[in-house]
């Protein structure tokens, strides 16, 4: 009986997390109370074991990464899109299996098996935010499973995201010791007091307007078509927005190498028109390719930047996959394999300082936003859809609102 309740204690804590992470809008206040459940069964001394943690995983992390299905789609056959998605949340779930093995060893050498809980959640976010995907390239964590993106503002605006960890243990601490002194009213109370009070501070918390229009870059076509296309677009951009001087563009929106092709800056933006662009193009140096941001201002080329942190399969085929027959073909539909840039770079305009971040630069948590420091993130539009481009936005808007 009590091996049942431990595992409905650890399905409600997932699906709480869950909910919280997938539908941030209507749900985020449910991120308040995911920790809850497990410090309530630590407290009543329910057992809690690596199958349970893996679980738990399965589910959180399950429902986290079908929502790439329709990215690997594109960059693959749809069977293997799910084979990869299926690889990528039993990989994670080990290191929820992790955390629960961790909780219950320290349980056993620790005074306090709430103590116990708290270090080792706090060991399995730092983890995951920073260490998860070592392998990929060595150094970068996960970003986009932190709970600081469900609670959106109150992570780095009125706290920090460690603060917020604390804040969550706190509220999982005190829950779980009045569930235990079945204080049901009081749980009541303080669970409407909460979501009222941050409510209320989401709805009084100032947005950051910015000076920059996103406009969605065509289709890949040939060299002169793309060129044409891109101008026209940011043509009628200027024409909604008038008194835009910076104009953005996604990842990869020119798909030729424009230090080769300088001329094409000019096609975009007039000489003498005060506008700057920043767009997503490719890069050729002594044979190299790289996928990069250019700056462009009055339609010459001012400075660029090398994106860093490549995804694996997607960007190039790691040595430890290339004896796989036909990987390349499928992934990168024959493509050269891109190059790592070498350093970090930061734009000035107008005396602002914006660091350029491209796409799996931000999720693999590679970008290390200085203050005072705007981040400008670019991504490819045509990969991400939905949930997964509504994490990216927030994990963007978390480190401005940090920086």
């Amino acid at each position: 009986m009590r091996n049942k309740i431990s595992c409905a204690l650890t399905i409600g804590s997932a699906l709480l997390y869950t909910l919280a992470l997938h539908w941030p809008h209507y749900c985020w206040w449910l991120m308040l109370f995911y920790l809850m459940p497990l410090y309530y069964g630590a407290l009543m001394q329910y057992q809690f074991n690596v199958v349970m943690g893996f679980a738990w995983g399965c589910i959180a992390f399950g429902v986290h990464f079908g929502g790439l299905y329709p990215t690997f789609a594109i960059l693959s056959y749809n069977c293997i899109g799910i084979f990869l998605i299926l690889l990528l949340f039993l990989y994670f779930s080990l290191w929820s299996a992790l955390w629960f093995w961790l909780a219950s060893f320290l349980g056993s050498v620790l005074r306090g098996r709430l103590l116990a809980w708290s270090v080792a959640t706090l060991v399995f976010i730092l983890l995951l935010d920073k260490v998860a995907l070592f392998w990929v390239p060595p150094g970068c964590g996960y970003g986009l499973l932190h709970p600081a993106l469900a609670l959106g503002g109150i992570g780095g605006t009125f706290f920090s995201n460690d603060m917020l960890l604390f804040l969550l243990i706190i509220i999982a601490i005190i829950g779980a010791a009045l569930l235990h002194a079945v204080k049901l009213r009081y749980c009541l109370i303080i669970f409407l007091a909460l979501t009222f009070m941050i409510e209320e501070k989401f709805q009084n918390f100032p947005k950051r307007e910015a000076p920059f229009i996103y406009l969605d870059a065509g289709s890949k076509k040939s060299l002169f078509d793309c060129a044409q296309e891109i101008a026209i677009i940011i043509q009628r951009g200027m024409q909604r927005h008038p008194t835009t001087n910076i104009v953005v563009l996604p990842e990869g929106a020119f798909a030729y190498p424009l230090n080769e092709l300088p001329f094409v800056a000019a096609w975009w933006i007039k000489p003498e028109s005060n506008k700057h662009l920043f767009i997503g193009a490719h890069r050729k140096e002594n044979g190299a390719l790289y996928n990069s941001m250019y700056h462009i201002y009055n339609g010459a080329i001012v400075d660029w930047y090398d994106k860093r942190c490549l995804v694996p399969v997607a960007e190039y085929v790691p040595t430890w996959l290339a004896w796989l027959p036909g990987i390349r073909a499928i992934f990168l539909e024959g493509f050269n394999d891109f190059s790592c840039g070498a350093q970090e770079k930061v734009f000035v305009v107008d005396d602002v300082r914006y660091q350029p971040i491209i796409c799996s630069e931000l999720f693999l948590n590679l970008a290390e936003v200085p203050k005072g420091v705007v981040p400008l993130f670019i991504m490819n539009n045509s990969w991400f859809y939905g949930y997964f481009k509504e994490l990216l936005n927030r994990f963007v808007n978390l480190k401005a609102t940090c920086s």
